[in-house]
């Protein structure tokens, strides 16, 4: 909204635009979502397609939501607490609502700078009670966690190494 006029992104505000807008504001500040998950909110509140858009490009242009910032911190905050394959957090950011090429970047700068095999070794490197386990089951655990069976041969063939 621009301040003192009662204009939304370029024009005149209708009834319900500025609680529209609050609404949708304090939804985000919950925490962080993404555009497809505000426009599912939009959708429950009844808002029309143009009103729709005229909530989302004015929550760009404020900076309240970046899609392509939010993957990124999201992953590397999931990575860090939960170590997995690139299958699963390629999964896990596609039911989060990111649409596929921002999945990709995200993807991209995750696991561009770091080899999947590295986070599988910091996956079972974490405690002596997973390295103490047969390689069966530190097998069994790189699947679950979503890493592909070329990853899981190229670590259990460095079982010294952690």
């Amino acid at each position: 909204m621009n301040s003192g006029t009662g204009r939304i992104a370029g024009r005149r505000a209708l009834p319900g635009d500025e609680a529209l807008l609050s609404a949708t504001l304090r939804f985000l500040s919950i925490c962080d979502r993404t555009q497809a998950q505000v426009q599912a909110f939009l959708d429950r509140r009844g808002a029309s397609q143009a009103r729709a858009r005229v909530v989302l490009a004015r929550l760009r242009a404020w900076g309240y939501l970046d899609d392509e910032t939010f993957a990124l911190r999201w992953a590397r905050g999931r990575i860090a607490s939960r170590p997995m394959g690139r299958a699963r957090l390629e999964a896990e950011l596609a039911a989060k609502g990111f649409d596929a090429g921002t999945t990709a970047r995200t993807l991209d700068a995750i696991y561009g700078d770091r080899r999947e095999a590295d986070v599988a070794e910091a996956l079972l490197g974490r405690t002596s009670a997973l390295r103490a386990r047969s390689a069966a089951q530190q097998a069994a655990l790189l699947r679950r966690h979503g890493f592909s069976e070329d990853t899981i041969e190229q670590v259990m063939g460095m079982e010294g190494s952690w």
